[in-house]
């Protein structure tokens, strides 16, 4: 039983394009509707939950896919003046008249306070990696119309026309173009559902609805789909034009999803995207630093590079999409043992 929090706020531009300046955060910043998406290790989860303007939690729900539904009751979440937010969600589970406490154990908020990404802790083994967007009043209405990079086990960019239409897909990580159809669209609030489906040697099917943030440029999204059996919880990213070759350089926390284990902790990237600095952690088991790596970025805002442990091990960075503002980053990893993951970075304010 399973809620996978991941706060992915993302750090909002200040002055132009893929910059980045210091925030100040507050506490009233958490309140409101925001929408979830959640990511663990054996299941997805799909929900949302209402701050108050300390942080508490006052109202929500999450369905764990496949599993049940359960009620958030209380809890709290602490948001510092830099984005970074801990705490506890209590829920209550009514088909077996139970109550838990899941821990929230570290979390990056983004400048502009609508999106965050963490990982969360469970009183059984599960962890798992969460995804939140807030819910505007004037969130965006407009088409979507763009490239959009989707991931449903693996990275899919779509076009999508003026209409919502999905105009044509293509797996990025083995370069190849599909026959796809579908929809999607945006209602009051920045409400979105949709639907895919893509035909060939790799079909899939999926269903489903989310939120898009105020910017326009990421949606957490979650629902069924046909390769899974426990469903589909996701970022989408938006594709850009151009990016500023620099773009990377900061400190980025780092959120990892694999098929065995969750891996959290942050990076230090110079102006050339190789790694000057990073420790990880992977919760109740080990934590050291990363001793080398880098991530490159095209004009497009794809994103490819590696990152190695001090334990030996090398986490392939395949493909990934770096948000229209420089922020969040959606890449598609491998690991040492060849399994497949999600890695979602988000940068810190200076």
């Amino acid at each position: 039983m399973l809620i996978f929090f991941v706060l992915l706020m993302t750090l909002a531009v200040g002055c132009g394009k893929n910059s980045i300046k210091s925030a100040h955060f507050q506490q009233s910043d958490l309140q409101g509707y925001w929408k979830m998406a959640a990511i663990g290790v054996n299941e997805k989860s799909s929900g949302h939950f209402i701050f108050d303007q300390f942080g508490n939690i006052k109202a929500g729900k999450v369905t764990n896919f496949g599993v049940d539904e359960q009620i958030f009751t209380g809890g709290e979440l602490k948001l510092s003046q830099q984005g970074e937010l801990s705490g506890k969600i209590n829920t209550y589970l009514p088909d077996t008249d139970s109550r838990e406490i899941y821990l929230i154990i570290d979390a990056q908020a983004n400048h502009n306070k609508n999106l965050a990404v963490y990982v969360a802790k469970y009183p059984t083994v599960n962890t798992g990696i969460g995804i939140m967007v807030k819910r505007e009043h004037n969130a965006k209405t407009d088409p979507l119309e763009g490239n959009w990079v989707f991931f449903f086990g693996d990275l899919i960019l779509s076009s999508v026309d003026k209409n919502g239409t999905f105009s044509s897909c293509f797996y990025l990580n083995t370069a190849k173009q599909v026959a796809c159809q579908g929809a999607i669209s945006i209602k009051e609030k920045g409400f979105v559902t949709g639907k895919m489906e893509i035909f060939g040697d790799s079909p899939l099917d999926s269903i489903f609805e989310g939120q898009i943030n105020d910017d326009g440029n990421l949606m957490v999204l979650a629902g069924s789909l046909s390769t899974s059996f426990d469903g589909m919880a996701t970022l989408a990213v938006k594709r850009d034009i151009s990016y500023k070759s620099n773009t990377m350089k900061g400190k980025w926390k780092i959120f990892m999803i694999t098929e065995k284990d969750v891996m959290y902790g942050d990076i230090v990237l110079n102006s050339h995207g190789a790694l000057s600095d990073g420790k990880w952690k992977i919760i109740d088991k080990k934590h050291g630093f990363f001793d080398k790596g880098f991530v490159t970025l095209a004009l497009d805002g794809n994103l490819s590079g590696s990152l190695s442990t001090s334990e030996g091990h090398t986490y392939n960075l395949i493909n990934g999409q770096l948000s229209s503002d420089g922020n969040i980053v959606l890449i598609s990893v491998k690991d040492s043992f060849n399994r497949v993951g999600a890695l979602i970075m988000a940068k810190m304010a200076e």
